[in-house]
This record gives C-alpha cells, structure tokens and sequence, in this order.
C-alpha cells in the first residue's frame, strides 16, 4: 500500500504484530547502505506509543519526528567506524530504567556490522532478560556480522531495493523541480535504495560522480595505476567517500562489460565513454571488477587505508 512509503510489506507486518500483541524484544533489520532500516526502526517505534500506524500529530509522533522522544533512544546513529564496547554500556546502564513517557522503551543500534565482539557480547546481557518494556532494533549491513548467539536471540527482518518506477515517483515527489535525467541516473545508481539515490541527489554527490567518471578514464582510458593512486589517496581521511567512490567506478567497468555485450542500458558512463572503453578485454574488465570489489570489502572491514589501495593499483597493474 503506497500510503506507507518505503518498506511497505515490513511495516504492514509490523503494524500487524501490535495488533496481535506479538511484538518481540528484539529485531535485526537487515538491508544494503540507504536501505531505509534507521527510517523503518523508526516508524516502528512510532507504531508501538501509537497502538498502529502513526498518526503523526500526537505528541508522541511529533516528538519522535523531532528525535526528541526520550524513549527512543538511537545509538551510533551514522557512524561508520567501530561499534565499541563502551556504546552497548549506555544500554546496559539505562536499560532498567522504565519508560519516561511511552509504555515501551525502543533501542535503535545503527551501523551494528562494525560493532565489536566484545561490544556483541556484552549486549547479549541486555538480550537475554530485557524488561518487559523494552524493544530492541539491531540494524546492520551485513548479517554474517553478527555473532550466532546474537542472531538466535531476534526476529530477522530484510530491508529490499525498491521497484525502479516506484522509487523514481517517491524521488518525483521529494524532488518536484530535478530534471527527469537526474532522477533516472539516481535511481539506477542507487540499485533501488532510497537513501542512497537522495545521496546521489545532493550537491557533494555531483564531485564523486565527476571523480569516479576520472578514476574510470585512468583505468579504462588512459590506464594509469599512478593516477587512481593520487585520486583514492587524497580520500584517506573520509574512508566512506573512497567506498561509495569504488561503487562508482565499479559501475564504470560494469558498464564496460554490458556494452560488449551489446547493451546500452547503462548506469554510470554513456553509450560513447562506454564505447571508448570497450577496448579492454574482457578478462581485464572482470580483474579489475574482482580487485575494486576486493578493495572495498578490505576498506569496510577497516583494514588499512593505504595498503588496500596499494594492493588495488598493483591488481590493476597485472590485469
């Protein structure tokens, strides 16, 4: 049903869980980088001090809306780096306290495939007796992530791409006066995730399209690993900027590989860069494919900065 937006079919289960009276402690939301699993988390706990879908002009929903609700209590909101031990403390010390104002008390953990082992075990505490009251939301990139024993103990729920033509009416919509040819460009880029095609929107992401068309053309064209060393390297402070760069260019080489292959349905570059690049054999456009791909699994699992971008170059050099 459209008049719920983004993850229509989970928050219609959800909705239907408070109806039955068969809300759990805890829930793991599963789903890529701009998902929407913060949005969705949040419209949950706005569901539960509701009884059912949000009114949004209760006081209640007015003060979630303005994250100014002291019951819902969001942790390592937008942090990239690692989840520490020292964060799941202020759950574990405030957990016992009842609710200010709602009947439930809703954690909302972000970015929880960065958390520590040691941050995992110490919320398996709070996991295992929570006090009735309470509600935990686990959200996380990846599943693999998370410790078995913090898997066991929550309700799965998987955040999907949205259809392409839905997500472009919902960016329409949010953005009525961008042209039609940036809407497309953001939802194809975005494969499908609403946070990640309102990135695509904003002025910073303009830069990272122009730099990731650059990197492409030093891989492709002009095949410099000296160049794509020199643009990756000023990106080693803002390690989440190198990544979705890598997506970037990623979409580069794949479009590449579709245009040999006769398609012209690209992302990234158009049908005359792709056609510029269709030189490149196809086992070098898979190599390089397989080594960006290995470079951002490398930079997200924190390893260091430089060394994976030396390893990248070096890939590139044999491909």
């Amino acid at each position: 049903m459209q008049k719920f937006g983004l993850n229509t079919e989970l928050k219609e289960r959800f909705l239907s869980l408070i109806k039955n009276g068969t809300v759990s402690h805890s829930y793991i939301v599963i789903g890529g980088e701009g998902a929407g699993k913060l949005d969705f988390a949040l419209y949950c706990a706005k569901a539960l001090f509701c009884g059912g879908e949000p009114c949004g002009k209760c006081e209640s929903c007015r003060k979630a809306e303005s994250e100014m609700h002291p019951d819902i209590i969001v942790i390592n909101k937008g942090e990239s780096s690692s989840f520490k031990i020292e964060q799941v403390r202020r759950v574990t010390e405030s957990i016992n306290i009842p609710p200010n104002e709602a009947k439930k008390k809703v954690y909302i953990l972000d970015h929880c495939e960065n958390m520590t082992v040691q941050a995992q075990n110490a919320l398996l505490k709070a996991f295992e007796e929570p006090p009735e009251y309470v509600v935990f939301f686990i959200l996380t990139e990846k599943k693999e992530a998370l410790l078995p024993t913090v898997l066991s103990r929550a309700t799965l729920l998987s955040v999907s791409p949205l259809d392409k033509n839905e997500l472009f009416s919902i960016l329409k919509n949010r953005y009525p006066k961008e042209s039609e040819e940036k809407l497309n460009d953001a939802v194809r880029l975005s494969e499908g995730f609403y946070g990640r095609a309102v990135r695509l929107l904003e002025k910073n992401a303009v830069i990272e399209r122009q730099t990731a068309l650059l990197l492409t053309e030093c891989l492709l064209g002009k095949k410099s690993s000296y160049e794509v060393a020199k643009i990756l390297n000023a990106y080693k402070s803002k390690r989440d900027a190198s990544v979705r760069l890598l997506f970037l260019v990623l979409f580069g080489v794949r479009d590449t590989l579709l245009y040999k292959k006769g398609k012209t349905d690209l992302c990234l570059l158009t049908v005359g860069e792709a056609e510029s690049y269709s030189s490149n054999s196809t086992s070098r456009l898979i190599n390089i494919s397989d080594s960006i791909i290995e470079a951002v699994s490398s930079l997200e699992s924190n390893g260091n900065f430089t060394s994976c971008i030396a390893k990248l170059c070096v890939d590139i050099n044999k491909a």
